[in-house]
């Protein structure tokens, strides 16, 4: 009865593992898609209303609900008197739920803001958007193709160890 209880065991843990690899790539996904209407929304307030990087900030962590983590964090620490390039690099780098290359790449969106005229970062966002369409199609796919992998491999890989300790 112990050892039936342990195979469970086994069997449990591996699939577990392969649930857990699936879910880092389904918050992967949410968390480039709350990113990217986060900026989306930077860019249209920017446009409306002509303010300050913190004060479009602000202005879209209400419109948005405060989704986006980086927003809020950046806000926080520029309240703390942090300068905004700072506030916002420390804010991408601490975005959980993404790979370097993605934090990286809200990184330069901070860096768009506040550096030259309204219109230009308006443009260099709309830029920044298309590169985080791309990125956010291919996490979509990889999503897509890899789910079933990795819930599958967990759940065989499973099966495998229990059998081979029977």
């Amino acid at each position: 009865m112990m050892k039936l209880f342990g195979l469970v065991l086994v069997v449990l843990c591996f699939s577990l593992a392969g649930f857990g690899l699936t879910n880092r790539l389904t918050q992967r996904v949410k968390r480039l898609e709350q990113g990217q209407a986060a900026i989306r929304q930077i860019r249209l307030t920017l446009s409306s209303s002509k303010a300050s990087s913190l004060r479009v900030l602000q202005m879209t962590e209400h419109r948005t609900g405060g989704d986006f983590p980086l927003i809020h964090r950046c806000i926080e620490l520029a309240g703390k008197g942090a300068p905004f390039p700072e506030a916002w690099r420390i804010a991408a780098e601490e975005l959980p739920d993404l790979p370097q290359e993605d934090k990286v790449l809200f990184e330069q969106a901070g860096e768009i803001l506040g550096r030259d005229g309204i219109r230009q970062q308006e443009e260099a966002l709309l830029q920044w958007e298309r590169l985080a369409d791309m990125r956010l199609g291919s996490a979509r796919d990889k999503l897509k193709s890899h789910a079933r992998l990795y819930n599958g491999l967990g759940v065989l890989t499973g099966l495998l160890a229990a059998t081979l300790l029977i």
